[in-house]
């Protein structure tokens, strides 16, 4: 404001003093249309800002890995151009972070997204624990059966006895009857997990159907195990 008063007092003044008023007015006049031109000529080449959205999938290409994780979390804002992001979230889970990878399969899981489900069953065997923990939780949601195979497998040769039982557990989830036995041999083999392991068969199971007796266990499955079938919609296994 301070230069533009200045500049407007010192036009009037070179007006005012002038030898020729007309000749003063039209350098005025000239200069004036001049700087409008320039400022116009600056707006031509002014960077457009970007919208939200844009500015969202930017981040999701930073080099930095926090970047990369918060624009995974905004996106869920745009529920709306999910087409757009989808495939690029899905991408993010091949991602060099595992904090990237693991928003990257939360998003999914969300989204109900179950054409990633193989891809987030490979993601079973990630140098990260909490990775991993995340695609079990995140093929829970998904109830895509068609990996409970896959999910099994990974079971029998996962070292961490914790994950095991999580895996085991998953794949019952997902109707895989062969990670019963497997469930069984870990009640029975006792140690700091064995409980858990009753308690995730128990609780995969209709009430009443797996005996209170851990040392039954084995037993009971010999002589039933024939007779089980999964139930989609209650996702537990009952006794035909």
């Amino acid at each position: 404001l301070l230069a533009l008063t200045l500049v407007v007092a010192g036009v009037v003044r070179y007006l005012r003093f002038a030898e020729s008023r007309k000749f003063a007015l039209l350098k005025a006049v000239s200069s004036a249309f001049v700087f409008i031109a320039f400022f116009l000529g600056l707006l031509m080449f002014r960077k457009k800002e970007e919208s939200p959205f844009e500015h969202t999938l930017h981040l999701l290409e930073s080099r930095l890995a926090t970047d990369r994780t918060v624009a995974i979390e905004k996106l869920g804002a745009f529920l709306e151009r999910k087409t757009e992001w989808a495939p690029l979230v899905i991408e993010k889970l091949n991602d060099e972070d595992a904090a990237v990878r693991r928003a990257a399969i939360a998003r999914i899981a969300e989204l109900k997204e179950n054409s990633a489900a193989e891809k987030i069953v490979q993601l079973l065997q990630d140098p990260s624990d909490q990775v991993r923990s995340e695609a079990l939780k995140a093929l829970r949601t998904l109830a895509d059966p068609s990996v409970a195979p896959d999910v099994f497998a990974l079971a029998v040769k996962e070292g961490d006895p914790e994950l095991r039982i999580q895996f085991l557990a998953t794949a019952l989830e997902l109707g895989e009857p062969k990670a019963v036995p497997a469930l069984i041999e870990l009640a029975n083999g006792g140690g700091l997990f064995a409980v858990d392991a009753a308690e995730e068969l128990k609780r995969h199971f209709a009430p009443g159907v797996v005996p209170a007796d851990v040392g039954k266990l084995k037993r009971w499955w010999e002589e039933n195990g024939h007779r089980a079938s999964f139930d989609k919609s209650t996702k537990l296994f009952w006794l035909r």
